[in-house]
């Protein structure tokens, strides 16, 4: 990627956190780019093109992150538990959380609410893999699915409300990871 494109990313990253959504525009971009808005505006046409840019690089880092979890598992409940707990750690940070949230307020553009549901059909099958290997099963079965699909909203939702109500990390991921491993092997009995 081209040194000012990323430059460009990340300036619009900071203020979509620093300001949120409502106060996004090309022009303040372009300001804490340190770049004129024809610059900008020569690698993104508009602002629905430099928020998918802004997603497209939130998706392959986390999709990174994801994947480099695989170091953790192992197998059993005691991999889960770590699993589950360096995930729920990543959700609770809060330049994260206020960046997710400004973002999903410009869902309702159509390009990028396809990509965001793309973005979450994407971390079900990394969760789905990630689940089947530590339980010994395979990814395509229904109790993994079942799990994944189950999982993925608390994760998504955990950090949104960690601070406010002080949940502990350690004692949250052992029981998402016993409620994950129920409901693994209760739908896996017949495999």
């Amino acid at each position: 990627m081209h040194e000012t494109k990323r430059r460009i990313l990340k300036a619009a990253r900071d203020v979509l956190i620093a300001e949120g959504s409502g106060a996004f525009s090309m022009r303040k971009v372009a300001a804490a780019a340190g770049l004129s808005l024809s610059n900008v505006q020569y690698y993104f046409k508009d602002r629905a093109e430099l928020l998918n840019g802004i997603l497209e690089g939130f998706v392959e880092g986390y999709r990174a992150y994801l994947s480099g979890l695989g170091e953790l598992r192992g197998g059993g409940l005691l991999a889960l538990r770590g699993f589950i707990r360096e995930i729920l750690r990543e959700e609770s940070d809060n330049e994260e959380i206020l960046f997710f949230r400004s973002l999903f307020s410009f869902a309702e553009s159509e390009v990028l609410g396809e990509r965001l549901d793309a973005f979450y059909r994407e971390v079900e099958l990394i969760l789905r893999d990630g689940l089947a290997e530590l339980a010994g099963l395979e990814a395509d079965a229904p109790a993994v699915g079942r799990a994944a699909a189950m999982l993925l909203p608390y994760l998504n939702g955990y950090g949104m409300v960690s601070g406010v109500l002080a949940t502990d990390l350690d004692e949250s991921a052992s029981l998402v990871a016993e409620w994950v491993w129920g409901i693994v092997y209760s739908g896996s009995q017949g495999r």
